[in-house]
């Protein structure tokens, strides 16, 4: 999630795993990415999926809610599968109105 800057985020992640645990699929999720920001080589190397609408924490609409979007049969992530997730909050304070610690909580008392 967040990631309309792919060297700086998404490849860097892809990068870090590819000698010990190649992804196979890599969600990519950010209202602003465009395929043209994802090289050509990452393209064919990855069965990549942009998911350019917006993120919502705690609606558990598949459509929008993270959690929701992995436990989906859309998806088709498995219990067995290795999940990786960049998560990161990029806020200079500690709010606790934003969506990424909103979305930290929700994870961990998340009965999925």
């Amino acid at each position: 999630a967040g990631a309309a800057d792919f060297v700086e985020g998404s490849k860097k992640l892809l990068d870090m795993y590819q000698h010990s645990a190649r992804f196979t699929e890599a969600f990519l999720i950010d209202p602003r990415l465009v395929e043209a920001d994802i090289p050509l080589s990452y393209r064919l190397a990855y069965n990549i999926t942009r998911v350019t609408n917006f993120i919502r924490v705690g609606t558990r609409e598949e459509s929008s809610d993270l959690l929701s979007m992995l436990a989906s049969s859309t998806w088709a992530i498995h219990e067995e599968d290795f999940v990786v997730l960049k998560f990161d909050v990029d806020i200079p304070d500690i709010d606790s109105s934003s969506i990424e610690w909103g979305f930290l909580a929700d994870l961990v008392y998340s009965p999925q």
